[in-house]
């Protein structure tokens, strides 16, 4: 990955519990580890996801299935929050240009927008 030009990866479907061979190959390789932080992480587990971070947070916008449209998740901006609490990194989420109510409503609390 890295002599193709990546810094790092966003590991969505890797448990904390699951990650250690990845974050240690990783960091060897000097890839940033960006793990996808689910809004129902407690507050015992995301000091620790946000402690193996690199790069910045994912904080999805809209609960549900990759790709899935719907609704602005409820508690977003209170989510990145949190967040921000425990970590210096950027907070990322995902953002479609169509979706009105979701681009008033985070564009007070994000600091990164993947198209």
């Amino acid at each position: 990955m890295v002599a193709a030009g990546a810094a790092g990866a966003i590991t969505p479907d890797l448990p904390l519990e699951e990650a250690i061979p990845w974050l240690a190959a990783a960091q060897q390789h000097g890839l940033y580890t960006v793990p996808v932080v689910a809004p129902t992480a407690n507050d015992e587990r995301l000091p620790r996801i946000c402690s193996t971070a690199g790069g910045m947070i994912y904080a999805p916008a809209v609960a549900g299935v990759t790709g899935q449209t719907g609704p602005l998740a409820a508690g977003l901006p209170d989510f990145v929050t949190r967040l921000r609490t425990l970590t210096a990194l950027p907070v990322a989420d995902r953002i479609l240009d169509h979706y009105q109510e979701v681009n008033n409503k985070a564009n007070k609390s994000r600091d990164v927008v993947s198209r």
